[in-house]
């Protein structure tokens, strides 16, 4: 059976990115905005699901325009990452191959927009899901297995050291999460939430 690049990193991300890296994708910039957009559309049609129970165009396109930021924030800092530990290995190249790692999100957005879709009643499923834990513990293997991930395309597939590979994923994380909330932070939209807000 022929895998797609998504099931193969899901099943073995280090030795699937050390192969993506060596096949020396021709058009690795075209390949990093073509996964990037595949995001993009994953999470229009996550919000047009959930919200109106089928894949509405306004919704979709809409929420790739205003959700766009996230590829465009994600991209800037794995770019500055790799450029940084990895001087010598091309940004385009970097991009196309971190790109190619949200299989783990894909599947948690549409699964959970499947629950919004063939669930009888969406809002007892969905806090029953809550409180057995069910929805956070598969929110955790999501993050887990993107940061996974990430390793493995530091790890194999810019050919780094492990203890590089784990500094560059850190720095990738700690920019990118810095990056989301300095957005937050300077459009006053964490304050009010805060314990001591007025």
């Amino acid at each position: 059976m022929n895998w797609s690049d998504d099931a193969r990193l899901l099943r073995h991300p280090f030795v699937t990115y050390g192969e993506l890296a060596a096949a020396e994708d021709a058009r690795p910039l075209r390949t990093a905005l073509g996964r990037a957009l595949l995001l993009l559309l994953v999470i229009g049609a996550f919000v047009s699901l959930t919200s109106s129970g089928r894949l509405v165009a306004f919704h979709v396109v809409g929420t790739m325009i205003f959700w766009s930021f996230l590829p465009l924030i994600q991209g800037a800092v794995f770019a500055a990452t790799a450029r940084l530990v990895a001087p010598r290995f091309g940004v385009k190249a970097a991009l196309a191959l971190h790109f190619r790692g949200y299989a783990p999100w894909h599947l948690f957005l549409l699964a959970t927009a499947g629950v919004c879709l063939f669930a009888p009643d969406v809002a007892a499923v969905m806090l029953a899901l809550l409180r057995f834990g069910v929805l956070p513990g598969l929110l955790l293997a999501t993050w887990i297995a993107s940061g996974l991930l990430t390793f493995a395309c530091f790890r194999s597939g810019m050919a780094l050291s492990r203890g590089r590979a784990s500094a560059a994923m850190a720095l990738y994380y700690l920019g990118y999460v810095s990056a989301i909330v300095s957005y937050y932070l300077a459009m006053n939209q964490i304050q009010p939430q805060l314990p001591w807000a007025p």
